[in-house]
């Protein structure tokens, strides 16, 4: 054993006999303090603890890498899946070795996830040599491909006529499709977050971090490097979610190839975004050029809520720059609160927000913020811009006229 597995199993050896120290007079045993912990070790593998404590200050830790969990680990992680049990899992140094794509979570398909409190770190690596292109595939800290909202089965006795169409509707538990909960997520390569959903989506108080791009990769303007997430739930105020769910439920169908509950009006769920008090951080200071034209990209069919966030881009002078830090799109975005810093010489837009109703007010940017929508429904600012006070008209009243006067000003 190294240094680290030595000094672990020494500290895990203190604290039980601590905890026990610490029991009430005259019991063997004290719900409220005590602790126990298991580790497993190999040469191929870097670590592995998995610990528990019922003190109140510790529910559950775990710490994992290169491997571990989908390996020697494996029963234990099953068993904690099984058990339900909450705790902190940390996630790191996966893919140590190996230039293939890596994810520290990847969720294929799934119902009501919920991640919170996890610290998922430097899972992947690039390849070895500058010239090559990384492998093609899903790489980063938290990937799902698609996540739906749980329900429960129709009643088929508590039907309802919508049109012409009698149909029965499944009701819903009130439990969203994805909830991302206090996690520190650090991705040396491929997004911090990246999810599709179908149905509420809460992303709350997250460390996400970004520090590469994959080489290779063709640029898209939608196409995020840190944080996308993809909502195809409605909003029911003009009653979509009715009239879609019973089109598409006219005729009875049999189960599509892949993930057949993909589709727009397949569920009775909304597509309700709430991303808010996260720290977002694209770092991408190393030598060389990255293909990235912006870090957030957040889309919906129904309400996008934007709140509080710290949002920052770290980008090589002279080498990266991106359109647009955050791309902010549903059929309502409230964005506000909001702090985006860009290099001067990075960006031409700190945001680009587009909704048909759009209240975008009281943000902080190093940028010009793009807001969108129709002028009865749309509130712009007040916002403070930082290089309106040294370019006075910097952010002109076209999207055009920006990007020229960006242009300007990089010519210098």
């Amino acid at each position: 054993m190294n240094r680290v597995e030595v000094f672990v199993l020494l500290a895990a050896f203190f604290l039980s006999h601590f905890a026990l120290a610490q029991s009430e007079p005259g019991r063997s045993y004290s719900r409220l303090n005590t602790f126990s912990v298991f580790t497993e070790y190999s040469n191929d593998s870097s670590h592995i603890v998995l610990g528990t404590a019922d003190n109140r200050k510790l529910v559950a830790l775990g710490v994992t890498g290169d491997g571990d969990t989908a390996s020697i680990g494996i029963g234990q992680f099953v068993h904690l899946m099984r058990r339900n049990i909450p705790m902190i899992y940390v996630i790191e140094d996966n893919g140590a070795r190996n230039p293939a794509p890596i994810c520290g979570v990847f969720v294929l398909h799934a119902e009501g996830v919920d991640l919170c409190r996890n610290q998922i770190l430097n899972n992947g690596r690039r390849a070895v040599a500058r010239q090559d292109n990384d492998p093609f595939g899903r790489r980063g800290g938290i990937n799902i491909v698609f996540a739906v909202a749980p329900v429960l089965a129709s009643d088929p006795v508590a039907n309802l006529t919508v049109s012409v169409v009698r149909v029965n509707f499944p009701e819903p538990t009130g439990r969203p499709a994805v909830r991302i909960l206090e996690n520190i997520v650090s991705a040396p390569i491929g997004q911090a977050l990246l999810m599709s959903a179908l149905g509420p989506v809460s992303v709350l108080g997250n460390q996400l971090t970004s520090s590469g791009v994959a080489r290779g990769a063709r640029a898209a303007l939608l196409r995020p490097a840190t944080v996308g997430i993809l909502n195809l739930g409605l909003s029911n105020e003009l009653y979509f979610q009715l009239f879609l769910f019973a089109l598409l439920h006219r005729q009875p169908q049999g189960a599509l190839p892949g993930l057949d509950d993909a589709r727009v009006g397949s569920l009775l769920a909304n597509g309700n975004v709430l991303f808010a008090d996260n720290q977002c951080s694209l770092d991408l200071l190393e030598p060389g050029s990255a293909a990235a034209y912006l870090s957030i990209s957040i889309l919906s069919l129904d309400d996008v809520g934007f709140h509080d966030n710290q949002c920052d881009c770290n980008l090589g002078v002279g080498e990266d720059f991106v359109l647009w830090q955050a791309f902010l799109a549903g059929l309502s975005v409230r964005v506000t609160g909001n702090r985006f810093k860009e290099g001067i010489l990075n960006a031409p837009f700190s945001a680009i927000t587009f909704g048909w109703l759009n209240t975008t007010a009281h943000n902080q940017a190093t940028h010009c913020l793009f807001v969108q929508g129709p002028p009865a429904l749309m509130i712009n600012g007040p916002n403070t811009i930082l290089i309106g006070a040294f370019f006075q008209r910097f952010c002109g009243d076209t999207m055009a006229a920006t990007l020229a006067n960006f242009a300007k000003l990089i010519k210098g």
